[in-house]
Parts: C-alpha cells; structure tokens; sequence
C-alpha cells in the first residue's frame, strides 16, 4: 500500500541526509542488532534500546533492509499493542524479505 507522503516528512528526511544525521542512526540501530544477537527485537525494542524516536528507527529499518543489510521475516506479537509486529536481525542472504 502506497501512501502519500508530507512536505514536513520530505523535509525532514532531508535534512536528516544532509546533516549526516541519516547514517548516525543506521549506525546505533545496527550496533543494537548486532549487540542483541538473533533476538526477537521489534523496532519498538530498538527506539527503546538505541533512544531514537520510533518513527526514525523505522525509517532506518526499512533503508538497512533496502540495502539487504536487515532482515525482517518473521512476525511476533507485541506484548504492549496484541498485534502482529516485525523482528529485525541481521541479514545472511541478502535483502527484506
């Protein structure tokens, strides 16, 4: 499902390119992947553990598994919403699947 992106979100992704801000990010979220093994982590568990807003981990996730880098192929049930939520880990093969 495609959605329509903001201008405030389009700015902010930006900015957080050009101050380098970006890959600070992907690199505390993959210090906290590597850090916590072949856990179960949901990116709930990574904002709470990296102190980074939720909604940046998940941008981040999603470029770390654009670059293959994370994967996020299975699902468990977050223990606060009930619903069905991705874990990350690192990736052997190559790419979100």
């Amino acid at each position: 499902m495609k959605t329509k992106v903001s201008e405030t979100s389009i700015q902010s992704y930006n900015e957080l390119e050009k101050t380098g801000k970006q890959q600070t990010q992907q690199e505390r979220i993959l210090d906290v992947v590597f850090e916590y093994g072949n856990q179960n982590l949901t990116s709930r568990d990574i904002a709470q553990i990296a102190g980074i807003e939720r909604s940046s981990v998940c941008g981040r996730l999603n470029e770390l598994c654009e670059l293959g880098v994370l994967t996020s192929d299975e699902f468990i049930r977050c223990s606060i919403t009930g619903k069905w939520v991705s874990v990350y880990r690192l990736n052997d093969n190559g790419g979100c699947e």
